[in-house]
């Protein structure tokens, strides 16, 4: 069949699995429960911080140190979306930015509080040690 075979030079099986889970299931985010759950967030708020920044990168069967944000993930959103960065403001401001199939799915959250940012791939940028 066309679906066997290796996976492309660079694609780990689990960050393939995710994708293609999240392409072919109807991801269901309900916004009202977000929300709610944001405004919670933001009434424990009690850290020295305007912000907290979770970034969660490609899933692998290896990692265990992503777990604290794969829980935020779940508890926020119902769902994990690797390579995706979440910016919860203290003021309940929240930015999500990730790639354009993900943002598909994100959209459901999207409100006055919520903006939604389009993550892009630059082929071949070097990061300049003296930036």
């Amino acid at each position: 069949s066309s679906c066997s075979g290796p996976l492309p030079t660079g694609v780990d099986t689990a960050s393939f699995l995710v994708s293609g889970l999240m392409a072919a299931m109807a991801i269901d985010i309900d916004q009202k429960v977000f929300l709610r759950r944001l405004q919670h967030l933001v009434a424990a708020w009690d850290w020295p911080l305007d912000a907290i920044l979770l970034v969660l990168g490609k899933v692998t069967e290896d990692e265990v140190g992503e777990y604290k944000v794969l829980a935020m993930h779940n508890w926020l959103l119902g769902y994990e979306f690797p390579e995706t960065a979440i910016l919860l403001c203290k003021t309940g401001r929240v930015v999500l930015l990730a790639g354009a199939n993900k943002l598909k799915h994100l959209k459901q959250v999207e409100s006055a509080e919520v903006t939604l940012v389009e993550r892009r791939d630059v082929a071949g940028a070097a990061i300049d040690p003296e930036q």
